[in-house]
């Protein structure tokens, strides 16, 4: 382990910093015109990077574990994918960092860098792959954790990525400039983070759904349970019995519910049990005011 890895936080990014500043100090801009084999339209290679003092918010943002691999699409000349991969390494954290690039002399710059960090760190180097490749056409089978740097990018080649990232299994968070729509990413948080374009950019972080929890969440609920309603016994008739209105005798064990109104005009009902046809006929007759 480096003796730089149980410094803190603040001591590892000021050393990683002046690193990575002496080592770039000749090398050339990222800025410019840039070429490429890739069928991209040179709107999509226009250049702007983060600052160093905007990859310490940007870092904390990834919430990298030891095991994640970390993408940086459309990395330049590689400052913050290097970045990223010398605070892993000072924190003894053993996963890969991966830069994409289609500009031909960024990527250049970005793997001679890379190469005299090698050189000075030897054994201690961290664990960086640079590569020239168009991102929306690449298969990613092990990125973890990535970051977009789409805030000039052709909303075709951003949909095409995002689509080509969710078919990774490990997909799990991406850092984004520009908002990005889909089912499968909720918004966790935001982070301020210092550009060459901008004094202090908002950057959107994304949790990603896996499959199967959307695949779950997609799902129709269940059915209702059916309820039987038992219906309503039937009100009991009233007949005449000697020129007196009587209650008609119900079936054993049956209420018989009956109707009346009181002085203000209100319904009420009362229940008697159920009468025989000759209890039936000693009942008073029940006068209707």
């Amino acid at each position: 382990m480096s003796a730089l890895a149980s410094s803190t936080s603040i001591d590892s990014h000021a050393k990683i910093v002046n690193l990575l500043q002496n080592t770039y100090q000749d090398c050339t801009s990222g800025f410019g015109a840039d070429r490429t084999d890739e069928d991209v339209d040179v709107m999509n290679l226009q250049y702007g990077e983060v600052t160093y003092a905007g990859m310490e918010p940007l870092f904390t943002a990834l919430k990298l574990q030891p095991d994640d691999v970390f993408y940086d699409l459309g990395c330049g000349t590689g400052k913050l994918v290097l970045y990223v991969a010398l605070r892993r390494q000072w924190a003894a954290q053993t996963g890969r960092s991966v830069g994409l690039e289609v500009g031909e002399r960024r990527l250049q710059t970005a793997k001679m860098v890379y190469d005299r960090i090698q050189t000075k760190l030897g054994h201690q180097a961290p664990d960086v792959s640079m590569q020239l490749q168009d991102i929306s056409r690449f298969r990613y089978s092990d990125a973890s954790v990535v970051v977009l740097t789409n805030l000039c990018m052709d909303a075709g080649i951003v949909n095409r990525t995002v689509d080509n990232l969710l078919r990774c299994p490990s997909f799990k968070r991406i850092v984004c400039i520009t908002p990005l729509v889909s089912p499968r990413l909720k918004l966790a948080s935001s982070v301020q983070v210092s550009c060459t374009w901008c004094k202090m950019s908002s950057w959107h972080v994304y949790d990603v759904i896996s499959a199967e929890q959307f695949a779950f969440m997609r799902r129709p609920p269940a059915p209702a349970p059916c309820i039987r309603v038992r219906s309503k016994p039937a009100l009991p008739r009233a007949v005449s019995i000697g020129g007196s209105r009587r209650v008609k005798p119900t079936p054993p064990g049956a209420a018989s519910p009956l109707a009346m109104k009181d002085a203000a005009g209100s319904g009420c009902k009362l229940s008697l049990p159920a009468l025989s046809l000759v209890e039936a006929s000693s009942v008073t007759p029940i006068k209707v005011l």
